[in-house]
């Protein structure tokens, strides 16, 4: 009788064992299937890399155009590729300057002035022309 209740002992962590198993897998499953079908639902396949115009404009964030020239694009989009940008380039057919348009949004201009570093671009600088401080409306007497 002894031999028997360890088979039945063994039997039962078995089942146990195995049953906790299936239900780790099935939901860590659940997990990654409710993740994709609300990247699925937001419509947001392509998170880094090149895209089109369509995509960048169905969010609805600011833009910002960068420019290169064409025969650095391939260097580019490697680059690009790495710093997570999320980009789509725009060639001018009619233009024989050979410049490339680079369109994005605002949040990954640090990323491409980063990229437009490293491949020799000069950085932007920003320039104020405005003072800080407007002028008065009236000039000011001296009151007693």
């Amino acid at each position: 009788m002894e031999i028997g209740g360890q088979a039945a002992d063994q039997m039962a962590r078995t089942g146990i064992h195995l049953s906790e198993e299936s239900l780790k897998l099935l939901a860590g499953g659940a997990k990654n299937l409710t993740a994709f079908l609300i990247a699925l639902s937001k419509d947001n396949q392509k998170v880094v890399g090149k895209t089109n115009l369509k995509r960048l404009v169905r969010e609805g964030k600011q833009h910002v155009v960068f420019y290169i020239q064409e025969e650095n694009f391939d260097e580019f989009r490697k680059l690009a590729k790495q710093y997570g940008i999320l980009y789509s380039g725009v060639k001018n057919k009619n233009n024989s300057t050979g410049l490339m348009d680079i369109l994005s949004n605002t949040d990954h201009v640090a990323q491409i002035n980063r990229v437009m570093e490293v491949m020799g671009y000069p950085v932007p600088t920003q320039e104020d022309d405005a003072p800080k401080k407007a002028p008065t409306r009236a000039p000011q007497e001296k009151c007693s």
